[in-house]
């Protein structure tokens, strides 16, 4: 009785348009990892470059593999002739026409879209194996290192090598943990002034800062929130020019923590899928491939959430789909993949 009008219970496989709804897009292989391994890829990442061509790396079996024309090709010599890769789950992002990656476990990289993947030439943590997720604010990298309450961050602007600065984390974080992740607000890069910096801890703690860099005078703690904690160490996605956290209990905006919609959880755009985050998170086993990832697509302006399934069989995953214009969800399922 509570169900409004425009509401339906059951929307699997479809997409909800402005004024419509449509069934899901097909899918074709792309490419062919059968010669790598039969498991599917866990990191996938691209990069525009100056030419204005697009490069596509894949990380499957502890293997780069580059796939842009469709045709793997092996990019992991370089990088494996100094440190064996043990994980194959990675963050990225891309920052200056090249794509970063660091997993917590291994040693970070860097590929310019061609040729060889290399290491990246960070230093800073005693053990720089441990940085474990890589995003820019404000044209510089900032970094969070497994299992310490400190993040990293260059020394200068447009850095993409060199020492890195500590922030300690320890006595500002009120509920203990660390940071899981560390970033921009939005996908804007450069200097915008409508950018903030957020972080996000294991314990769901959110700081949100406003300024230029963490010893800058301007730099201030402009909101303190506490959500869920983390639904796993891929915790966020950036969807058109906001970034969102992913909770045991669903993704949460932060423009909804600045606006207090946290307050009333029926008022959170993930209202409505609040429980198969839940089940996701409870689902979850030590040893087994990450719980969740997920990815925007500008072109079709909807952003898919890519959990585990509550079944026997742990490649089997379930899509949550929102449209970022209607603000719709539909469920997408049986899909056997890791990202």
């Amino acid at each position: 009785l509570l169900m409004p009008e425009t509401d339906a219970q059951t929307l699997d496989n479809m997409v909800c348009e402005p004024g419509y709804v449509r069934a899901r897009y097909g899918a074709t292989k792309f490419c062919d990892l059968g010669g790598v391994s039969n498991e599917n890829a866990f990191t996938l990442a691209s990069v525009k470059l100056v030419t204005g061509s697009e490069a596509f790396l894949a990380v499957v079996s502890a293997r780069f593999s580059e796939i842009t024309t469709g045709t793997e090709v092996d990019r992991t010599t370089t990088y494996t002739a100094t440190a064996a890769m043990t994980s194959s789950l990675w963050n990225t992002c891309v920052y200056q026409n090249r794509i970063f990656g660091c997993n917590g476990v291994d040693r970070a990289f860097v590929w310019t879209g061609s040729g060889d993947v290399q290491l990246a030439g960070w230093t800073g943590p005693s053990d720089v194996k441990k940085l474990s997720t890589v995003q820019p604010y404000r044209s510089r990298l900032y970094f969070t290192e497994s299992g310490s309450a400190s993040y990293w961050y260059t020394t200068a602007v447009n850095n993409i090598t060199g020492a890195l600065i500590e922030k300690p984390l320890g006595s500002v974080l009120h509920f203990g943990g660390y940071p899981i992740f560390v970033g921009s607000s939005s996908n804007r890069q450069g200097e915008s002034s409508q950018e903030l910096f957020v972080v996000y801890s294991s314990e769901g703690e959110v700081l949100i800062y406003a300024g230029r860099y963490p010893e800058d005078a301007s730099w201030t703690l402009v909101k303190r929130a506490r959500i869920a904690p983390p639904l796993d160490t891929r915790c966020y996605v950036y969807t058109n020019a906001d970034l969102y956290l992913i909770t045991r209990v669903g993704p949460i905006s932060v423009d909804e923590i600045l606006n207090g919609a946290i307050e009333n959880p029926l008022q959170l755009e993930s209202s409505k899928v609040r429980q198969y985050f839940i089940d996701a998170a409870n689902a979850f086993v030590a040893g087994q491939p990450a719980v969740c990832h997920a990815t925007y697509s500008p072109n079709k302006n909807y952003t898919m959430f890519n959990l585990r399934s509550v079944t026997a069989d742990a490649n089997l995953t379930t899509q949550l789909v929102i449209n970022n214009a209607t603000k719709a969800w539909s469920i997408w399922g049986g899909i056997p993949m890791n990202c």
